[in-house]
């Protein structure tokens, strides 16, 4: 059952809706389902190699980033250290000490272009609870700063930063306690923005639609083939010869793959078939198109 204000609005946790477009198949897997698949890691069981897998890299590489924007202090580095040896996170010893030396090493020029930015200094997670048409967002954004917002991943951009980012740019825009109107994303391959968005409200709205309509069953939308046709038919260069349609069944098929949630739901059928509903071409134009014409400062690295 949805949950409604006083005044009937859906009440939307901005958790929840964060989480569900991070991956909206999951999402329904997880919610609707109540099922959850383990990465081939958890059932492999605890490995004695003093090779960090990605996820937990990834983990150790965002709070490093967190530490040195908001001190420059080289003792970060040692506090760091010693806390992540401290909860069995790194290994001790020279190869330990020289695998931290790597980290650092490859960070600290990210760190350098996050500082250009001159975005200022990080709020505390800012609560916001205010009403949009007939929806009612609750909760917190913990990426605002003095002069924007701010998402950074020490990785390659993908469609889910990408969206994340243009979500929090939309509330910003739409929340009365914020004043916030540039959102900044920084990747390994570039850095992007957004500013001032014609209609926020209505692209705001959008997304809380979709958002809505998933609560009552499976989303048609495929975040990675959407970019992909998107991004084949606003590049009109392109020497690629492939139309957008073709793009994104190739991209299907290759998250396909690697994706277990896509295959539990989509097994044993035709996945172009999935691209040729109507639903999923409309999500497509409405929700993808609007934010990749929209994002501007591309840096390719």
């Amino acid at each position: 059952p949805l949950e409604l204000a006083a005044d009937s609005k859906m009440v939307i946790d901005l958790q929840d809706l964060f989480r569900f477009y991070n991956h909206p198949q999951r999402y329904f897997v997880e919610k609707h389902l109540q099922l959850r698949i383990q990465r081939p890691e958890e059932l492999a069981g605890t490995s004695e190699s003093f090779e960090l897998d990605n996820l937990e890299k990834f983990f150790v590489n965002q709070e490093w980033l967190a530490r040195h924007l908001s001190d420059e202090d080289e003792a970060v580095d040692h506090d760091f250290l010693k806390r992540l040896r401290a909860e069995g996170r790194w290994p001790h010893g020279v190869l330990g000490d020289q695998l931290f030396d790597t980290m650092s090493g490859e960070l600290s020029g990210f760190v350098e272009k996050l500082r250009e930015l001159d975005i200022g200094d990080k709020h505390d997670a800012t609560l916001v609870d205010f009403t949009v048409g007939d929806y009612r967002l609750k909760g917190a954004l913990d990426s605002v700063y003095d002069n924007g917002n701010l998402l950074y991943r020490y990785a390659r951009c993908k469609p889910k930063d990408t969206l994340r980012g243009w979500l929090n740019h939309l509330i910003s825009l739409n929340a009365p306690v914020l004043s916030t109107d540039t959102t900044f994303m920084m990747h390994m391959d570039g850095y992007w923005k957004f500013d001032e968005v014609t209609g926020s409200e209505a692209q705001l709205l959008t997304l809380l639609d979709a958002y809505k309509t998933a609560q009552s069953g499976l989303s048609p939308l495929l975040l990675d083939p959407a970019f992909a046709w998107v991004t084949r038919e606003l590049n009109v260069k392109s020497r690629s010869k492939k139309t957008p349609q073709e793009e994104a069944l190739a991209t299907l098929e290759t998250v396909y793959g690697q994706d277990s949630y896509l295959q539990l739901l989509y097994r044993g059928g035709d996945v172009r078939e999935l691209l040729e509903d109507d639903a999923f071409q409309r999500l497509t134009n409405d929700l993808v198109k609007p934010l990749l014409s929209m994002r501007s400062g591309v840096n390719e690295a």
